[in-house]
């Protein structure tokens, strides 16, 4: 580091000045227990330390040290802020000088409050980064570095390390929580036995194996310390590299041995020797080259995807094989899976004699004439007659709904006769029974409510909600059905509506015709819906509200004292002119006037008025 290789460290021992009784600072340092002066190196624990706490430090480097025997102090705070100010970046700068506004033309600036807001801005100390480098500390292994570069992975390990250190708890100088994990020498073993040399892992094997005896009486202490484990990774790694079999493998990519005493060579393409083409003797063939090449690289994507042909998945060739194509000429589609028709033979050569023949199909092309052929083909005897049989059920379905229709247009005109004639016919009295679905004295072989009855059966949208209304009639019979009376298609419209819009004609000119004075208690009121209900609860809220608002019963009585105070409470709403405006006015004497008049009863008149 700069710092240490030009002496510039000793500003950045952290002390802690003492302060008088009025709050400023004195030439004397805090001691700790045993009467030692209390000092914390910044790049260690700067975790513990407060902005205000290194200000104070570099505010007693300045002032207290005496200039002519240690001038070096005030030199060196300088020399680290101007280093620190023109080896930053613009961004980071930008925010540390926000940081440093509190401080500015102060004793307190200098190079190790600049670090200590840089520290502060660039690493982020909590509970959630110890976590999460332990987490990092199990899941590590050597092949994620490039060549198995076990000298990257031992650095990022110290990092990490004194990452956690940095982050621990302490009080006097003594570790009260430790963020190291207490295994740690047993993880840095496993983690040095996932390299692809055999050699290496069996260092740390045999060393874990020994140490599963110790860890019986020495605890996790057995397995060694972090810098040990580290330092002993480092010098097996140096001589596998020194030696013939690891030398070539730090160029290695990824996941890749850098120090494999066993490495695989590929067959030669030109000779099939265990080397490269480039390292081959004889002379270079190539066309055999490429043949080889081609031969090993199929071969490899054979073994990666056993049983696939080309790029196909899941039979996409049988499921398009119904659709014309170059080599399946079909004159039409087939369902999916079809068998492939076998291919026709061709015609004999005809006689010279007889007439010229028709051209022969193309191979793979049923003739258009020949039945028999197209279902040897096909292998679907049955379809013609499937065919033939739905097309009959669909036409005897139509016929059958035409029919349904016709008596339903002819009944609904019968029913919409009828509630026509019905309510103003004079004589309803003596339609009545009839229509009950009794016998007439005078007729008894009419009988038409049956087919009041079927229409009134017939299909709505709001039918099976609506419930029927019944009239009071003047005649001793039971009371009747509106529906019912008026047989209309849509018994929804003689339904009584809540929107006066929304009643049916019919159902004013049968309530004229048949309502009569009857006695209240056989009037049947509507059942109440879940509208009603909500209005009734409405209702119900509103007087509770204004029952909650409303003036008291004793306001509406008050007393004479209640009055004569609201009356010196409002008077000023009737007395606002003065009395000489009053006097030039009216030409009475205001002040005299209310002297004579007694207040209590001026107040009565004046609300009257």
């Amino acid at each position: 580091m700069h710092f240490k290789r030009y002496d510039v460290l000793d500003v950045f021992t952290i002390v802690f000045p003492s302060k008088n009784a009025i709050g400023e600072q004195t030439i004397q340092l805090e001691t700790d227990n045993f009467n030692v002066t209390k000092t914390v190196f910044l790049f260690d624990r700067y975790t513990e330390l407060t902005a205000d706490q290194v200000a104070e430090s570099c505010k007693w480097y300045t002032r207290w040290p005496d200039a002519t025997t240690s001038p070096w102090f005030r030199e060196n705070l300088r020399l680290s802020y101007d280093y620190l100010c023109n080896h930053m970046t613009p961004q980071l700068w930008s925010k540390v000088l926000k940081d440093l506004l509190p401080y500015r033309d102060t004793q307190g600036m200098g190079g190790p409050l600049v670090v200590f807001f840089i520290m502060k801005r660039l690493q982020v100390n909590s509970q959630l980064v110890v976590k999460t480098i332990q987490g990092q500390l199990r899941t590590l292994h050597i092949d994620q570095y490039e060549g198995e570069s076990v000298d990257d992975l031992v650095s990022h390990i110290k990092v990490m390390l004194t990452g956690l250190k940095s982050l621990e708890k302490r009080i006097d100088g003594r570790v009260v929580s430790s963020n190291v994990p207490h295994d740690i020498g047993k993880t840095l073993i496993s983690l040095f036995q996932t390299s692809s040399d055999p050699k290496f892992n069996e260092v740390f094997h045999n060393k874990e194996i020994n140490a599963y005896e110790q860890a019986l009486t020495q605890g996790d202490a057995a397995y060694g310390s972090p810098d040990m484990i580290l330092d002993l990774a480092t010098s097996i790694y140096q001589n596998r590299m020194a030696s013939k079999e690891g030398g070539t493998g730090q160029f290695h990519k990824v996941n890749e041995t850098a120090f494999s005493a066993q490495k695989s060579v590929g067959p030669c393409f030109n000779c099939g020797g265990k080397h490269s083409v480039t390292a081959c003797t004889e002379p270079i063939n190539k066309e055999r080259v490429s043949q080889n090449k081609r031969k090993f690289f199929d071969e490899k994507k054979a073994q990666k995807n056993p049983g696939k042909k080309g790029r196909s998945r899941l039979g996409a060739g049988v499921q398009f094989e119904h659709l014309p194509s170059e080599t399946n000429n079909r004159p039409h589609a087939l369902l999916s899976g079809a068998p492939t028709p076998a291919p026709a033979a061709p015609a004999p050569a005809p006689p010279a004699a007889a007439a010229p023949a028709a051209p022969a199909p193309p191979v793979n092309q049923v003739p258009s004439g020949d039945a028999s052929a197209l279902t040897a083909a096909t292998s679907a005897t049955n379809l013609p007659q499937i065919r033939q049989q739905v097309s009959a059920i669909a036409t005897g379905m139509n016929q059958l709904i035409d029919q349904v229709n016709r008596a339903t247009l002819l009944l609904r005109m019968i029913v919409v006769f009828l509630s026509t004639v019905i309510p103003s016919y004079p004589s309803v009295t003596m339609w009545w029974p009839l229509l009950q679905g009794g016998m007439d004295e005078f007729r008894p072989h009419l009988k038409c409510s049956n087919a009041l009855n079927s229409s009134s059966i017939l299909s709505s949208s709001r039918g099976a909600t609506s419930s029927s209304k019944y009239l009071p009639l003047l005649v001793p019979t039971p009371p009747s059905n509106a529906l019912e009376l008026l047989g209309c298609a849509f018994p929804w419209r003689c339904c009584k509506s809540k929107s006066p819009k929304r009643n049916s004609p019919h159902y004013h000119l049968i309530l004229k015709a048949l309502r009569r004075r009857v006695k209240p208690q056989r009037v049947q009121f509507y059942r109440k819906t879940a509208r009603t209900k909500e209005k009734k609860r409405k209702r119900q809220h509103k007087q509770a509200e204004k029952q909650a608002t409303s003036v008291p019963h004793h306001w509406n009585s008050p007393s004479d004292e209640e009055i004569l105070e609201d009356y010196t409470r409002n008077k000023h709403r009737f007395l606002h002119l003065s009395f000489i405006q009053i006097d030039a006015k009216y030409g009475v004497d205001l002040d005299q006037f209310v002297r004579s008049v007694d207040p209590l009863k001026q107040y009565h008149q004046i609300a009257a008025l």
